[in-house]
C-alpha cells in the first residue's frame, strides 16, 4: 500500500505557512467581533406584573420571546395549551418598538387570532397593534418597560 502524499508547494516555506496562520487568525478575529444586537433582550421573558393607572395586576400566563427582531407573544391557556401571536421588534438605545403582525396570527393548533379585535389583544396583554416602550431596566434576569401610565415587569424565563 502506498502513502497518500499531498504537496502544498507554498507551505513548504516558513513564509507560506505564516500567510496561512495570519489568514486563519484574521478570519477568527473578524468572526469573534460580530456584535450580537439585543443580546440582553434575546430569549423568553415571563410577564409578571402590569401596572396601569396605578393599579398593579399579577400576571404569570403571558410570555414574550425576542429573537433576531422577531417577537412571539404566548399566552398559557391551560396546562397543555399555549396560544401565540407574532410580531417584530426594534430596539434603539432605551426604546423598544413592538409591531404585531395581523396576518391571520395562528396558534400552534391552528386557531386564528384577529389582533384588530380588542378582546383578542386583551387576552395577550397587547394594547395596540404597534407599541413603544422605554426600557427602564434590562439585565440578564429582569426587564421593565414603561409607556405612559403603563408599566410591564418581566423575568427571564
Amino acid at each position: 500500500m502506498g502513502i497518500l502524499e499531498i504537496n502544498f508547494p507554498n507551505l513548504n516555506t516558513s513564509f507560506g505557512l505564516k500567510k496561512v496562520i495570519l489568514l486563519v487568525g484574521f478570519i477568527l478575529i473578524l468572526s469573534s467581533c460580530h456584535k450580537d444586537y439585543n443580546a440582553d433582550l434575546q430569549g423568553r421573558w415571563q410577564l409578571r406584573y402590569e401596572t396601569t393607572n396605578g393599579k398593579t395586576n399579577n400576571i404569570d400566563t403571558i410570555f414574550y420571546s425576542f429573537d433576531n427582531n422577531v417577537l412571539f407573544v404566548q399566552r398559557k391557556m391551560n396546562p397543555i395549551y399555549y396560544a401565540g401571536v407574532f410580531g417584530k421588534f426594534t430596539q434603539a438605545d432605551d426604546s423598544l418598538f413592538l409591531d404585531y403582525v395581523d396576518w391571520n396570527n395562528k396558534s400552534l393548533y391552528g386557531r386564528t387570532w384577529n389582533l384588530s379585535d380588542l378582546n383578542t389583544r386583551k387576552l395577550f396583554g397587547i394594547k395596540d397593534s404597534s407599541e413603544h416602550y422605554k426600557i427602564e431596566v434590562l439585565n440578564a434576569t429582569n426587564l421593565q418597560l414603561k409607556s405612559g401610565l403603563r408599566e410591564l415587569i418581566f423575568r427571564k424565563f
